[in-house]
């Protein structure tokens, strides 16, 4: 995860950009989830997310 590039990308929120609020506040976990049993979904390659305009 690269924060910095989130955060500085976060910003876009408006009506049609409205991804900001929703990703501001990911982190990567200092443990393996899977393991800790932290997660019930886990992202362990470069993913897109979209949001779909309801």
């Amino acid at each position: 995860l690269n924060e910095k590039k989130l955060e500085n990308n976060a910003d876009h929120i408006s009506a049609l950009q409205s991804w900001g609020p929703e990703l501001r506040n990911f982190r990567k976990l200092k443990r393996r989830p899977i393991v800790s049993g932290d997660c019930d979904i886990v992202i362990d390659k470069p993913t897109f997310i979209m949001k779909i305009d309801a």
